[in-house]
């Protein structure tokens, strides 16, 4: 049987399906070829279709494998497209026009606090804070009308009511069916913008402080143009923020500054260094004052440089001090070097200092001076004392100001010098300021001074002594004539003259005894009278006694002898009259002085009483007419209080006190 010559295998249909269809028929009868040879003997007209059938079978499987792998690569592709889509760091939406949700990824449904399954259907006007639902819909309109992407930030509420700040890229696109849709990517910025908000606070508490402070502050960028200046600059310069900015500050700078000021601006900025510089910038009134400027390199946190930042104070009142200061060194200097005291500084025992007038008291040249001990000028037997005063002093104890002692001078001479000095500070360390009056003349004037006030001081003893012994002879003598005379009233009157010159004479033995000539103690007077009055009128102590308070007053001799006479008076009208037939009493007297600097004396007793009818300043009583009249000496009142017994109250000043305080005159 000859063979049939075959026509092409007709074409396969899957070959429309899969590419690759021409190989797997390929390799099925590849296959099929190689099964052939271990079949049994096959009748040739079945042998044929057999093999075709093998083919298609093989060809089946294969395409079946190859469909399985497929899909397996289409089910990793879909999980990778989850992990992208729905872990992704930011939200995905799809919003059809009515603004509700058709999509969305797992990140979006977190952001809003929602399940992705519920948040589908759902308007996302929902989740947007009112008052920033006005930006969204501004946005999705141009949205829609442009099909221009849209970009915006606003905030949103999630489920549970928080806000956080979103932003929201939107693009237009098309849904299957064709409706146009929206694409937006929510991105939470709460972070950022905190971030934002704290620089911003940052910076409103940074131009606050600049703008509150004194300092003239100002900040250039890297290329040494000023962009900063704050409110004290502008008020200080009187200009405008822009007039300022660049290089527009210079023009303020006096010509005589500039180009020394922008030279040491630029050297630093160019080195990234610090630097500190004077100059003269005009002030709003057309002055120019004088400014201390401090600037620094800035940098931003990773290193880069910004530019610089300085800050600026008025240092005019400085300048004008320092100034004064170098004139007041000047005169200080002057005055210093044509001083007619010696004036030195000591410290540690060595003289620092010394001025021309120490040179010429000292005889010694400066160069000797300065590395002299300074207790080798001293005389030996002033050394401790002087070295003592010194050590107080400057142990900051207190200390007589000034004092005396005697200088050995260079040429073997004793000189009298009166020192005063205060503790300095010299070279950071403690030391003394000491003035020296060369006192060598006055001091021997003072010794001849005190040479005739001591033989005055004698005289006038003498004659205090004398004085009293005196008016003891008068006394005496108004004795022994009364004790002549046989009239009882005339004898009365001249035992009260006895009394009286003893009031007197007793002043000045207490003048003589005194350690003053010219004062006594008053009270101690008092207390002396009144117990030569009880003995003079016989009062024994059990029947009228006597009660005194009073203070130590010392009084002049002017005063003294007329309060004397007064008290004398009042005294003996008290013993005489207030305590007739025996009767029983107190004699007070008291002695104070006000806080008005005025002198109380009071002589009152518990007797009978002064008679109301009788008028102590018109009385005949020869006794009481010495006492108004001596109290008007001193200008003096006397008081009467007939209250209780009887009460009279010397007040006066001091006769000395009284003229130091009259006007237009003067200190003694």
């Amino acid at each position: 049987m000859s063979k049939k010559k075959h026509d092409p295998a007709p074409r396969n249909p899957l070959d429309q399906i899969h590419p690759g269809a021409r190989e797997l028929r390929r390799k099925a009868e590849t296959q099929a070829s190689e099964g052939r040879r271990l079949e049994s003997r096959s009748s040739g007209e079945m042998r044929e279709p057999l093999h075709e059938l093998r083919v298609h079978q093989i060809e089946l499987e294969m395409q079946n494998e190859e469909l399985r792998r497929t899909q397996a690569e289409l089910e990793a592709m879909r999980e990778k497209y989850f992990d992208l889509y729905d872990l992704a760091p930011v939200g995905y939406l799809v919003l059809n026009e009515q603004n509700l949700v058709l999509e969305a990824n797992l990140t979006a449904a977190t952001l809003l606090g929602e399940n992705k399954g519920s948040l589908v259907n759902k308007p996302i006007t929902r989740f947007l804070f009112p008052e920033d639902q006005d930006v969204y819909f501004r946005h999705h309109k141009h949205l829609y009308e442009t099909n221009a992407p849209q970009d915006c930030e606003l905030r949103m509420i999630r489920k549970d009511g928080s806000v956080f700040w979103a932003q929201i890229e939107a693009t237009a696109a098309q849904a299957a069916d064709g409706k146009p849709t929206c694409r937006a990517v929510i991105n939470d910025i709460s972070d950022r913008k905190q971030a934002e908000e704290e620089l911003h606070e940052a910076e409103l508490r940074y131009r606050t402080l600049a703008d509150s402070g004194r300092a003239l502050i100002w900040t250039s960028g890297p290329d040494k143009k000023c962009d900063y200046f704050n409110l004290p600059w502008l008020m200080f310069t009187g200009k405008t923020f822009e007039q300022e900015l660049g290089d527009g500050w210079t023009e303020g700078v006096h010509p005589d500054d500039l180009e020394r000021c922008v030279e040491i601006y630029s050297v630093a900025f160019d080195r990234r260094e610090p630097f500190s510089m004077e100059y003269r910038l005009r002030h709003r009134d057309g002055s120019f004052h004088w400014l201390q400027d401090d600037g620094s390199p800035r940098y931003d946190r990773k290193g880069l440089f910004l530019g610089y930042i300085g800050h600026c104070l008025d240092v005019t009142a400085h300048k004008q001090a320092e100034a004064a200061l170098q004139s007041s060194e000047a005169r200080h200097r002057l005055l210093v070097e044509n001083a007619q005291e010696a004036i030195v500084v000591a410290q540690d025992g060595i003289l620092k200092f010394v001025n021309p007038m120490a040179l010429r008291l000292s005889g010694y040249s400066e160069a000797a001076l300065l590395s002299l001990p300074f207790l080798e000028l001293i005389h030996p037997d002033d050394r401790n004392m002087v070295a003592e005063r010194h050590r107080t002093r400057l142990s900051g104890e207190t200390d007589q100001p000034r004092y005396a002692f005697r200088l050995l001078t260079h040429g073997g001479d004793v000189r009298w010098v009166e020192i005063s000095a205060v503790q300095i500070d010299w070279n950071g360390r403690p030391a003394t300021l000491n003035f020296l009056t060369d006192i060598t003349d006055r001091r021997k004037a003072e010794d001849t001074i005190q040479a005739d006030l001591r033989e005055k001081e004698v005289l006038l003893r003498e004659i205090h002594h004398r004085v009293k012994n005196n008016m003891q002879v008068i006394s005496s003598l108004l004795n022994l004539q009364a004790e002549a005379v046989a009239d009882g009233s005339a004898r009365l009157i001249l035992k009260e003259g006895q009394l009286r010159i003893r009031a007197m004479a007793l002043v000045h033995e207490k003048l003589y005894r005194s350690r003053d000539l010219s004062r006594i103690d008053f009270a101690e007077y008092l207390q002396s009278l009144t117990n030569h009055l009880f003995h003079f009128f016989a009062v024994g102590s059990g029947r009228v006694r006597f009660k005194a308070e009073m203070e130590p007053i010392d009084l002049d001799i002017n005063t003294a002898v007329p309060c004397g006479l007064i008290f004398h008076e009042l005294a003996s009208n008290a013993l005489k009259h207030a305590f007739p037939n025996g009767r029983e009493g107190i004699i007070e007297v008291g002695l104070g002085r006000k806080k008005d600097g005025t002198i109380r004396l009071r002589v009152a007793d518990n007797g009978v009483g002064f008679p109301a009818d009788l008028d102590f300043t018109l009385t005949k009583s020869f006794g009481l007419q010495i006492a108004n009249l001596l109290a008007g000496q001193i200008d003096g009142t006397i008081a009467l209080d007939r209250s209780k017994g009887t009460s009279f109250t010397l007040s006066f000043r001091e006769m000395e006190k009284k003229r130091d305080l009259e006007p237009g005159r003067g200190l003694p």
